[in-house]
């Protein structure tokens, strides 16, 4: 038997026993590094980026890559700079050939995002193989995340950073206000079979939903890793760590900022808020507009949070719009390829709005913000009329630089269209004195508490229910007065 063996071995090789390298071409490509490899900057994308006229401010051809691929110039440069940075490790690949461009790797990206193209066009633009670019998408989504997200998309970290955000909504008559927030779907054109009843929520398809909050810019300020779609918001909310900081750290519980009674009378509130529609939880850190109220003045309050909530609806409706891919039904198989390029998405909306506020493209808010670097909290009681002072100090201010411009934003309020819920089964309706002032922590371990850095936020004081009804009915009577000191 072991003769028969040798002499089969023999006959495949004459020479030595040893298997020869193979030097025959191969499908891919040939081992000769001058032979056989596309030529990418010869492609169609290639030419394109070494247009001389591309780097001309206004030119066409700058217009034309930003309808192709949703990002400006400039912009790309940027992100070009930063991928080359953590991807570009070797000027080779394995077999000593010319690695593909990271040039076109990164506009790959980009139009799959933009236009919700396959990998397939993108061989068919750049001349990159399709295991190439898969490779590099989920691979930059999760760079962008990890790296990218957490620079341009936080929550405000300084009193002075609240004023900021604070400031322009209390100039439409929502003191206290620090963003707008609500859940969007991702549509999924692969979900597992087994996960589709939990996929499926009220929008009659498998989708994940993503919390976000944005302030009145339309930045991005906090964004929650996605859930099941059949997940209500009331639940998503509890584990949201942007709304645990906003309910517990100090910097947000002990903001200061004015209120107004109906006959004008000044008192200064603690402890901002999100606004939110409906579906959340009565928190005094989510307000939202209630159909049930019949309080004067209440109606037209209500008109007003709605319309302004629409904030983060139409962030929603541009960040879809500049990235299809977020429109149409997601291919991918893996939860987390999904959550990273959501992140890294909306990292990316965020330097592009930043970058049109830079060139002026986009006006923002320009606020008097410098009385908030006094800390209350760190204040006696006494010297409270020194922060007393410089809010008036500020209010003049402020008044002065409206009087010498002539520009004024007119606000539209959108009507409202009423749906009415059946509320037979339903377990989402809670008593009038049920607490919610411990929910989102329940459950956690100390343990667990120490690893996400609770454990030194303290707990939010009781009567959530109370303190969400109290504080409403301080911002209906503020914009009382402030529709009868501004009227339109």
């Amino acid at each position: 038997m072991l003769d028969e063996e040798d002499e089969h071995v023999s006959k495949l090789f004459p020479d030595s026993t040893k298997r020869k390298r193979n030097t025959m071409p191969r499908p891919g490509g040939s081992n000769d590094p001058s032979k056989g490899r596309t030529l990418y900057w010869q492609t169609q994308w290639g030419i394109m980026l070494r247009h001389p006229k591309l780097k001309e401010v206004g030119s066409p051809q700058r217009r034309q890559f930003m309808r192709r691929f949703r990002t400006p110039y400039p912009l790309y440069l940027s992100l070009l700079k930063w991928t080359k940075g953590w991807h570009e490790m070797n000027s080779s690949d394995s077999s000593g050939r010319p690695r593909c461009p990271t040039d076109l790797k990164l506009l790959g990206y980009l139009r799959i995002c933009g236009r919700a193209a396959c990998f397939d066009d993108i061989h068919e633009l750049s001349g990159i193989s399709i295991t190439t670019m898969q490779k590099f998408f989920h691979t930059f989504s999760e760079q962008g995340r990890e790296k990218l997200f957490p620079i341009h998309v936080k929550m405000p970290s300084t009193t002075e950073e609240v004023a900021v955000i604070e400031t322009a909504y209390a100039s439409l008559g929502l003191p206290g206000a620090v963003g707008s927030m609500d859940v969007v779907h991702i549509p999924l054109g692969a979900c597992p079979a087994g996960l589709s009843n939990l996929m499926t929520g009220k929008e009659g398809y498998p989708s994940i939903g993503y919390n976000v909050i944005c302030d009145h810019l339309g930045r991005a300020l906090a964004l929650m890793p996605g859930v099941y779609g059949s997940i209500n918001d009331k639940t998503i909310v509890k584990f949201d760590e942007a709304v645990e900081d906003v309910k517990t750290k100090s910097i947000f519980t002990d903001y200061t900022y004015e209120i107004r009674s109906e006959q004008g009378g000044k008192v200064y509130e603690k402890g901002v808020h999100i606004i939110v529609d409906g579906g959340y939880l009565k928190w005094e850190v989510l307000q939202c507009g209630l159909k049930t109220s019949s309080e004067p003045g209440y109606s037209e309050w209500r008109k007003r949070m709605e319309s302004v909530r629409k904030d983060i609806e139409c962030y929603f409706g541009r960040l879809k719009q500049r990235f299809k891919v977020l429109k149409n039904p997601i291919l991918f198989h893996q939860k987390c390829n999904i959550d990273d390029m959501m992140f890294t998405l909306v990292a990316i909306q965020n330097m592009i709005l930043d970058w049109k506020v830079e060139t002026n493209e986009y006006q923002s808010w320009e606020v008097q913000a410098n009385w908030q670097t006094i800390n209350p909290s760190a204040l006696p009681e006494s010297n409270w009329s020194e922060l007393q002072q410089a809010l008036i100090l500020a209010e003049s201010e402020d008044r002065e630089e409206e009087e010498a411009t002539t520009d004024h934003i007119l606000w539209c309020v959108p009507q409202i269209r009423k749906r009415k819920k059946k509320k037979d089964g339903n377990d989402e309706f809670h008593g009038i004195g049920t607490d919610f002032s411990s929910v989102g922590r329940r459950g956690i371990s100390d343990e667990a508490m120490a690893a996400l850095g609770w454990i030194d936020w303290g707990e939010p004081n009781a009567d959530e229910k109370e303190r969400f009804t109290r504080k409403q009915g301080l911002l209906v009577s503020h914009y009382t007065w402030f529709c009868n000191a501004h009227p339109q």
